[in-house]
């Protein structure tokens, strides 16, 4: 089961036409330059323009793009005053609605802190909307399927088991108690123990976005759940940069492009997850989103779909197209900006990678041949294989601000060579427009252009992921 976490705040087609990324969508999005801070860096893709003010059929459309995908269902957050009324409760229900017609159905997420919630009240609200829409819950193992997500340290570290056995039976008294559903409950990222909620999960998930999710705690969590022979839930994300719309930008976990999402479907693959979570969907805000978007198209959701359809046993080729796709930040490390104070802060407890510029290109072919990579004057060649490959050209770290980045370079949290990946270090990498060719036997058959040149100035700092893709189906031999 393969789903996706769906956030009750972008929802598609609950846009009205005055909302500010709608009325202006040219002038912030489509010249390839940093959104004004007053709006989020991604927004719904530019080859769908209706998605956002399309009422309940853009909601469709969107779950029929999940069911395209490979996707089995949409984990809705629901958080405490979300229902009966609230902004949200009408997008609520939109999505609802959708997963009661489609083969995608939701898995509600509750996230909530459990100081301060009422939980009984909260499982009420929860309970009412959806008897109104029985059709569109995920059911396993006969039980519909629910995941608890804390959102205090407390659940984890304070939180006695006749507490929190009390709280869940509360909370879902509406289906008899924590025992008449399938409870999927997050943990925290390297947690060594299960406490709290946990205890009385049938799965075990966990929140990997803004942290680590280039591997330790993903691996820590897994190995709990193991020991523990419970059910995991693994979380594969995109990326993470916290461009809240009015807020100048202040965290970053550096995805090299598409690298950490590929690392952590080739574990999901090694490990033939049963369970698989994609973290996000739709959040624009902190840069997650699979959905395509103005700032990377289809790129994330078209190796999603790749990586779903190997989980389920299809052979690495049978995706029958030549594809290529180019990565990389908006700015270059080293750009001049209005507000030099708007820098990247980069929290140990976040991320450990520093702030690199480079430039991720990934193939999916038929069969062998030779990528041609320039940037400006510079320009690569290499051989890649056929299936996947990745080629990331990395460029050495700047000179540590002593107003800006907290941590030092750690070279070993670097990608590295290897298999599929080919890393290449080069000392810059210039402000220019990425271009790409896949050559074989004397002929180009792709060619793309990045949708963003690199830029090397800006009003502030802005590291959201670029991706642009091209493809072109396979000769026939």
């Amino acid at each position: 089961m393969v789903f996706v976490h769906y956030m009750h705040c972008y929802v598609a087609g609950s846009f009205t036409e005055a909302t500010p990324q709608v009325a202006q969508y040219e002038t912030f999005y489509g010249r390839g330059l940093p959104a004004p801070i007053s709006v989020e860096s991604q927004w719904f893709s530019i080859e769908d323009m209706q998605a956002g003010t399309g009422g309940i059929e853009a909601t469709r459309r969107e779950f029929d793009l999940m069911e395209r995908n490979g996707i089995n269902a949409a984990g809705l957050l629901i958080g405490p005053g979300h229902l009966p009324r609230s902004k949200f409760a009408e997008p609520l229900r939109m999505v609802l609605a959708a997963a009661s017609t489609s083969p995608v159905k939701v898995i509600p997420e509750l996230w909530f802190d459990a100081d301060k919630v009422n939980a009984a009240a909260y499982g009420r609200d929860v309970a009412n909307v959806l008897k109104v829409f029985p059709d569109a819950l995920q059911r396993y193992q006969g039980k519909p399927l629910f995941l608890v997500s804390h959102q205090t340290p407390t659940v984890d570290r304070g939180l006695r088991p006749p507490r929190a056995a009390a709280l869940l039976d509360d909370l879902f008294a509406e289906w008899g108690g924590r025992a008449g559903v399938f409870l999927v409950v997050n943990t925290a990222g390297g947690a060594k123990h299960i406490d709290g909620f946990a205890r009385f999960a049938d799965a075990l998930g966990c929140w990997v976005p803004p942290g680590d999710w280039s591997g330790r705690s993903t691996r820590t969590f897994v190995e709990l759940a193991e020991a523990e022979r419970m059910k995991a839930v693994f979380p594969v994300a995109s990326g993470f940069y916290q461009r809240r719309a009015g807020l100048v930008p202040w965290e970053y976990a550096n995805a090299f492009g598409a690298a950490r999402f590929i690392d952590a479907w080739n574990e999901v693959i090694a490990r033939k997850s049963q369970f698989v979570e994609i973290q996000t969907w739709n959040d624009f805000s902190e840069d997650s989103a699979v959905v395509p978007t103005n700032s990377h198209g289809t790129a994330f959701l078209d190796l999603a779909r790749y990586f779903i359809g190997r989980l389920r046993g299809a052979g690495e080729l049978s995706f029958g197209q030549e594809t290529a796709m180019i990565f990389h930040p908006r700015q270059t490390t080293r750009a001049l900006l209005d507000d030099p104070a708007a820098t990247v802060r980069q929290y140990k407890w976040r991320n450990i990678v520093p702030t690199v510029d480079y430039v991720d290109v990934v193939t999916l072919l038929t069969a062998p041949a030779q990528v041609k990579l320039s940037i400006g004057s510079a320009s690569f060649a290499m051989d890649v294989g056929a299936g996947l490959s990745e080629w990331i050209i990395i460029a050495e770290p700047p000179i540590v601000r002593p107003k800006g980045d907290e941590v030092a370079a750690q070279p070993g949290s670097f990608p590295v060579s290897g298999g599929f990946r080919t890393v290449t270090r080069v000392e810059k990498i210039d402000a220019a427009m990425p271009r790409v060719e896949v050559v074989r036997d004397g002929r180009a058959v792709v060619e793309l252009t990045s949708r963003s040149a690199i830029q090397d100035r800006g009003p502030y700092q802005d590291l959201t992921v670029i991706a642009t893709k091209a493809e072109a189906m396979a000769r026939r031999l």
